[in-house]
């Protein structure tokens, strides 16, 4: 009996003391693995920036913390190299005055340089306010400005600041970079010079010329930069019931080229009045009575051609010259133009310019302008890499003769 009693519990003995076994090993195993010293660090909430909503992120360089402490949040601020626009690439700075202060609502824009078409660079040493801008805005109120480009094209650029109470400011010659944003720094509007005068008709200096407009632009070589080229309503003022004007942002020192012109009489310019900020210059004019030459610009299909330069001079010489452009319909009519023939140049983006001389302002212009094709060339190396300098040659291939 002794020894069933042994033989039925001897197997459920084994059992539970494998049971043990694997218990405390189990124990052991987790004993080894779990860390001694562990240390959970405190995680500071998620900061948002100022009005964007934007997670603020940690600064991107090392910075100096005390033990234990956690890293600091660095709240996201607009960075003033990279403006937060919808334009991938710009230009963009500040006006401020003689003082320093800023200056706020001061119109500025970015218009392409004649330069780049050459069909349009001489029109457009006489008549550069006829460009349109590429891009336009305000200054805010701590005067900055910021002019994006959608697209970023090899040419070259020019930004004009027009307050109506300082000199014009150009800033000529500037490249954008694809997904570049240009900083052109802090600049100085100077209070312009006051040129003031009376608009008569030629010989009743009594008689004011009805809607006489009175311009003016840098005329020498030393005058403001600034001022060698205009944009619309830059540089202009028309006089009152009586005849008289008064503009007080002209250029501040140098000479300087002003114009009268009014409806139904001739253009007068006076191309040596020397400006300058101190006092006021005064300049009359006697307007003679004008003729108005019009007519048409179209292309070779015949469809109009809108927003066509077009400038006149007089083949007599000591004469005005005259500016002007198409409507949306291609037509003109290029008023202020003296009794006597003129030469006129008729050019249009895209298109070939067209030089007639002899032109009767009494007799209607009807002009046709051949469209200029473009080529687009991109260089790059083997590898992929942009050129940015290199010799391109472009010469004319006849097919029957190779």
């Amino acid at each position: 009996m002794h020894e069933a009693r042994e033989t039925r519990r001897g197997p459920s003995s084994r059992r539970a003391g494998f049971a043990v076994v694997a218990v405390g090993a189990l124990v052991a195993a987790l004993i080894l693995l779990w860390p001694r010293d562990l240390r959970v660090a405190p995680q500071p909430p998620e900061q948002l920036a100022p009005s964007t909503g934007v997670a603020a992120a940690r600064p991107a360089v090392p910075v100096a913390e005390s033990a234990g402490a956690p890293a600091p949040i660095v709240e996201l601020q607009r960075d003033p190299a990279a403006p937060d626009k919808d334009a991938p690439q710009g230009i963009h700075g500040r006006l401020v005055d003689a003082s320093g202060a800023p200056v706020a609502g001061v119109p500025v824009q970015l218009n392409e340089s004649p330069g780049n078409d050459p069909a349009m660079l001489l029109l457009a040493s006489q008549a550069r306010h006829l460009l349109t801008p590429v891009a336009s805005c305000e200054t805010a109120a701590d005067g900055t400005f910021e002019l994006g480009l959608r697209i970023a094209e090899d040419k070259e650029y020019d930004v004009f600041a027009l307050s109506p109470q300082h000199a014009t400011l150009r800033l000529a010659g500037l490249r954008v970079l694809p997904a570049t944003w240009h900083n052109v720094g802090e600049w100085i509007l100077e209070p312009g010079a006051k040129l003031r005068g009376r608009v008569t008709v030629a010989g009743n200096p009594l008689l004011p010329a009805p809607q006489a407009m009175v311009s003016i632009r840098a005329a020498g070589p030393f005058s403001d930069g600034a001022n060698a080229a205009l944009t619309p309503g830059a540089l202009f003022a028309h006089t009152d019931a009586a005849g008289f004007y008064e503009l007080d942002h002209a250029p501040t020192r140098g000479v300087a080229q002003v114009s009268a012109v009014a409806p139904g009489f001739a253009k007068v310019t006076r191309s040596d009045v020397e400006v300058n900020a101190d006092e006021p210059v005064t300049v009359d004019f006697e307007l003679p009575t004008g003729m108005t030459l019009t007519g048409d610009v179209r292309a070779s299909s015949g469809d109009p051609i809108a927003d066509a330069f077009m400038t006149a001079w007089p083949n007599e010489p000591g004469l005005t010259k005259t500016h002007g452009t198409t409507d949306a319909t291609g037509s003109f009519s290029l008023g202020g133009l003296q009794n006597a023939p003129h030469r006129v140049l008729i050019a249009a983006k895209g298109h070939a310019s067209v030089d007639r001389s002899d032109v009767d302002p009494r007799d209607p212009l009807h002009v046709v302008l051949l469209r200029r094709h473009r080529i687009h060339v991109t260089a790059k190396t083997p590898k992929g890499a942009v050129l940015r300098t290199y010799r391109l040659a472009l010469r004319r291939f006849f097919a029957a003769q190779p």
